[in-house]
């Protein structure tokens, strides 16, 4: 299964990555607090990916949710054979108001 990043900039394996929550601030005119999924890679030169950016940690846990039952469901199929002339899944990590916890 593939999974994008909420703005699509990044697309990653999700069999190949480790996923995290993390708090960050972001310094500009108006501080900015956001808890951020990130993954990271198996392979030793890979640095952090940021691949959604929330406004609670509850939200940022939700979105990992998502894609586990995302994650799931694609196995599933692959095992039942429903949906099996269906191109690979995709998970694209949903933008922060898309979120409902």
């Amino acid at each position: 299964m593939r999974i994008l990043s909420w703005n699509k900039v990044v697309d990653m394996p999700y069999e190949l990555v480790a996923l995290s929550v993390s708090y960050k601030i972001f310094k500009s005119t108006v501080d900015k607090n956001v808890f951020c999924v990130n993954a990271h890679s198996n392979s030793l030169d890979a640095k952090r990916v940021i691949m959604g950016e929330y406004s609670s940690e509850e939200k940022a846990k939700k979105a990992l949710e998502m894609l586990n039952n995302a994650y799931q469901y694609a196995e599933e199929c692959k095992y039942t054979g429903v949906g099996a002339t269906q191109p690979e899944f995709v998970f694209v990590f949903p933008a922060d108001d898309e979120v409902e916890v």
